[in-house]
């Protein structure tokens, strides 16, 4: 019963927040946030791509790390997809932060899986 509870309260938070800033303006600021924690993390990424083909031996420890890296930029993603949205709106009385931290527990569950997978089936598959 109380999961039932708990998904209808998200439900009416994402309708508040729906109604408050528009379908249209909720998936700009989620575009804004994808791109711009894009070009901040693009280095950081390159970076472990480049020292996770210098050294194999340490495999495991660079798919760690690019895990980890994946965890901050869903965080970044999020986090600045509410300052945009905070912009949009200063005086909003909805909780939309509370949605985009759904949103970004969703998301690393999904990066977590996957990268699960990849430290137990992908990368003994490819060093075998």
């Amino acid at each position: 019963m109380d999961l039932k509870r708990r998904l209808f309260a998200l439900k009416i938070k994402w309708e508040t927040v729906r109604q408050e800033f528009k379908l249209r303006g909720l998936l700009d600021a989620l575009f804004a946030g994808i791109v711009y924690a894009t070009l901040i993390t693009v280095p950081v990424v390159a970076v472990l791509i480049e020292l996770m083909l210098i050294s194999m031996h340490r495999l495991y420890f660079f798919a760690v790390l690019y895990i980890l890296a994946a965890f901050g930029f869903v965080w970044l993603v999020n986090r600045l997809a509410y300052v945009a949205l905070k912009l949009k709106r200063p005086d909003h009385e909805s909780d939309a932060k509370g949605l985009l931290i759904v949103n970004a527990c969703v998301w690393t569950g999904f990066v977590l899986i996957t990268g699960i997978l990849f430290l137990t089936v992908f990368i003994p598959a490819l060093t075998a």
